[in-house]
């Protein structure tokens, strides 16, 4: 019986190890006086007009799934408000072979954001920047960086979300 427990032990390290985390599904808590929220701004200095869709979609997404009295509302109806600030987007060349071609890609993504009482329009918590990378070993298709650039996005908005929970 007792390896049952040693089995499960090293299971759950390298689950650890692999990025997998229990707090991953961690509900939000947030002041008391807030239930409702909009997304006020998504600043985007990309030429990339889906990263805004993407960031709200997940943004959306991700606190839904963690908070069961929380609901996306209209600006008039809010008692919260979240601005998000995508302060760096890039796709880089890691690798290439003699014939100059890509053999590995990176995708990164760094975001911060700010949630603000409605009422008062006094800050009440800020991220701080959070960054996430991905590389690849494709040649660049446009549905694999895509398929990154998603990855990336959930990844630091879900680690916002878990230091958001540490917070309240």
């Amino acid at each position: 019986m007792w390896w049952y427990r040693y089995l499960l032990g090293i299971i759950l390290i390298f689950l650890g190890g692999c990025g997998y985390s229990i707090m991953s599904s961690s509900p939000i808590v947030l002041p008391s006086n807030i239930n409702s929220l909009y997304i006020s701004k998504i600043t985007n200095p990309t030429t990339d007009p889906t990263l805004v869709t993407t960031i709200k979609t997940i943004l959306m997404d991700e606190f839904s799934k963690r908070s069961s009295s929380l609901r996306w509302t209209s600006k008039d109806k809010a008692e919260g408000y979240i601005v998000v600030d995508i302060t760096n987007y890039s796709k880089e060349t890691e690798i290439e072979n003699s014939r100059e071609q890509t053999v590995k890609s990176r995708v990164c993504i760094s975001l911060r954001i700010f949630l603000y009482n409605t009422q008062s329009q006094k800050l009440i918590w800020d991220s701080q920047n959070i960054t996430c990378c991905e590389s690849t070993t494709n040649n660049e298709s446009e549905q694999e960086i895509k398929r990154i650039q998603k990855k990336i996005i959930k990844d630091a908005l879900e680690k916002i979300t878990i230091n958001l929970s540490k917070t309240f």
